[in-house]
């Protein structure tokens, strides 16, 4: 009797393990194909990008309050992205479905980097010019979003 106990104790533990290992029914790992990963990188590195022309537009603009506090506004934008971004990626690794809030976040960080952009009127060449290349790396990194979106 006590050899049927134990046997009958190890099949019950063996199959919990099993089933607390098992993923629940109809969920995937969102790894996702080749096009899917290529506009997750594209993304990521658009993104690191986009935050080196904001900073660069932040020195150029040092002298011009209103274009410094602009981009400090497309700064906080484009680090609310990548923190969404980093929630999106763990979920990814870890097998979890992709979270929605983090999506949403990523796409408002931007939106916030691009309208503070698009508000900077400045005469001097420099400004002018840093912020035409942040708004292109900025603009790149949206079309990149647009294809995870579609490829994923």
């Amino acid at each position: 009797m006590a050899r049927f106990t134990v046997f009958l104790l190890a099949l019950t533990l063996t199959l919990c393990q099993l089933f607390a290992l098992a993923a629940p029914f109809g969920e995937r790992r969102q790894i996702g194909g080749i096009k899917c990963n290529v506009s997750r990188l594209a993304i990521v590195s658009n993104l690191a990008a986009s935050s080196k022309a904001v900073k660069n537009l932040a020195t150029a603009a040092a002298g011009d309050p209103a274009a410094a506090a602009a981009a400090q506004t497309a700064q906080d934008g484009l680090t609310s992205s990548k923190q969404a971004i980093a929630v999106i990626a763990k979920g990814i690794l870890t097998g979890q479905q992709s979270n929605a809030d983090a999506r949403t976040q990523t796409e408002n960080g931007l939106t916030t980097a691009q309208s503070a952009l698009a508000n900077i009127t400045s005469t001097d060449p420099a400004v002018t010019s840093a912020v035409t290349a942040a708004q292109t790396k900025v603009d790149a990194t949206i079309a990149d979003g647009a294809k995870v979106v579609a490829n994923c």
